[in-house]
């Protein structure tokens, strides 16, 4: 132990130029949600945002039963509020429809369950009822055997006791693969990129795979992350993940990591996350070409407080009171 501890004191003055050599992002522009807030609410307000197109964004605050809606036009470089709406149901989560329009998911209304669909400038509502097999969207989710992990408009992915299949709208079976996972093990993370890839996370290192399961690249993603949540860009090319993690500098990450052995697993205060982190991974390379990091002023965990265009060409990143939007490197937009 001792040993391992002077390993890391010599190692501080190199890791504390590391850190410093990280550069944080800067936004192209800010925008101020002060007058989204619900009267009466503290901090603890929770907020979520999602991009409706590549110029047009959604952004939410609730506090309670309470939701207040805004979105706001970027296609002038100068963002332009295109509409408010406020006392709206509580909801999960805001995704874009088809058409461009808003969905707030997840809403509970007058006893059933369902979305509700605004127009970008969030004059007219409409209730969409839950359907068992139909999804939230208005698709309806190819059907098959086990569990459902993840769909999208036309693909579904079912875990059948330890074997993944992949299913189109039609019935057929793009490709199956076996996790390799043992009975009681959690199910892994499945996300589609695209129309022929899979981003599989079964708790080690996350990997893009195709239909087959065969293993195309490693993916990075942030350290000591707790209430992952997952977006991407249209093509699947870039992937965003949005953690809150636990930062405190190179030199003590490692004297925290050292710690585990001795321990014995055991928690430690390394468990306690400190901060968030927005990272952006190209699913060509498997790497990071874009990193935020934020400890202060944030918006409590569990819920999307950032979103990436559909292009893939734009990162939205909400903290109390703020919107920040920020370029991504035009290099990065490939697969």
């Amino acid at each position: 132990m001792i040993s391992c501890l002077l390993g890391v004191l010599m190692l501080m003055p190199f890791l504390s130029r590391s850190a410093r050599a990280q550069e944080t992002p800067h936004p192209a522009y800010t925008i101020d949600l002060s007058s989204l807030v619900p009267e009466g609410a503290t901090p603890n307000a929770n907020g979520s945002v999602a991009f409706l197109t590549d110029k047009v964004v959604a952004v939410g605050i609730c506090y309670k039963a309470v939701c207040n809606l805004q979105t706001f036009d970027l296609a002038d470089g100068s963002p332009r509020q295109l509409g408010q709406r406020n006392g709206v149901e509580r909801f999960h989560a805001i995704l874009r429809s088809g058409d461009g329009g808003l969905l707030l998911a997840g809403v509970t209304k007058q006893g059933g369950k369902g979305a509700i669909l605004f127009d970008q400038r969030l004059t007219t509502s409409q209730w969409i009822p839950a359907v068992p097999g139909v999804s939230v969207r208005g698709e309806k989710i190819p059907e098959g055997q086990g569990r459902l992990l993840a769909h999208t408009d036309d693909l579904a992915a079912y875990l059948d006791q330890s074997t993944i299949r992949i299913k189109n709208a039609s019935g057929n079976l793009l490709g199956s693969f076996e996790t390799g996972l043992s009975k009681g093990k959690p199910s892994p993370t499945v996300v589609f990129l695209g129309k022929d890839r899979i981003l599989y996370d079964s708790g080690a290192s996350p990997e893009v795979r195709d239909f087959k399961g065969a293993v195309l690249r490693k993916v990075e993603k942030p350290r000591k992350a707790l209430g992952e949540r997952i977006k991407q860009s249209q093509d699947g090319a870039l992937l965003l993940y949005d953690s809150f993690t636990r930062r405190v500098g190179a030199a003590q990450t490692v004297l925290e990591d050292a710690m585990v052995v001795p321990s014995m697993g055991m928690s430690t205060d390394g468990d306690v996350p400190n901060g968030e982190t927005v990272q952006v991974v190209n699913t060509g390379s498997g790497k990071a070409c874009f990193e935020w990091y934020g400890g202060e002023k944030l918006l409590p965990p569990f819920v999307d407080h950032a979103d990436i265009t559909p292009s893939g060409q734009l990162v939205a990143i909400m903290t109390q009171g703020t919107l920040a939007i920020f370029h991504v490197a035009e290099s990065s937009t490939g697969k």
